[in-house]
């Protein structure tokens, strides 16, 4: 479990962007800090103004980012009570796959910062697979 002396997000915490669109594209990274910045290096290739509408929390680098590029956007405040914007955007996809992360790490006692793109790595290939993994498929994976 994590547990942090200031609640809510703050500087005691490694920022991680995920994402999924609707056809189960995902993507996640994890950022050296939570500026437009950061967020537009890992996001700028992977949506574009063609990508449709993007649904998301209210970070202001995200919806600064959204602006700068001219990408329609759609907020959804969890906060507020929203989950689903007009029956087609929603946040849940994230969201559920944010507390499948987590609790799938209580089990490791803490992830060093540096090793936290391969937890990622990992956790993604665990996603994907809907059968049972053989220990082959975790070798291809590991060095393709």
């Amino acid at each position: 479990m994590f547990h942090f002396a200031k609640p809510g997000l703050s500087g005691e915490q490694t920022p991680i962007l995920i994402a999924h669109d609707r056809y189960g594209h995902h993507l996640d990274a994890v950022l050296p800090n939570r500026s437009e910045d950061a967020v537009s290096a890992v996001l700028k290739e992977a949506v574009s103004k063609t990508n449709g509408l993007l649904g998301m929390d209210g970070d202001p680098a995200l919806i600064a980012f959204a602006k700068k590029e001219a990408i329609e956007y759609e907020l959804i405040l969890a906060s507020h009570g929203e989950h689903v914007h007009e029956k087609v955007l929603h946040v849940q996809t994230v969201n559920s796959y944010i507390s499948r992360f987590k609790k799938w790490l209580d089990q490791f006692n803490g992830v060093a910062t540096k090793y936290l793109p391969n937890y990622l790595g990992w956790r993604r290939m665990l996603e994907k697979s809907a059968a049972v993994l053989t220990p082959q498929q975790c070798l291809l994976a590991a060095i393709g």
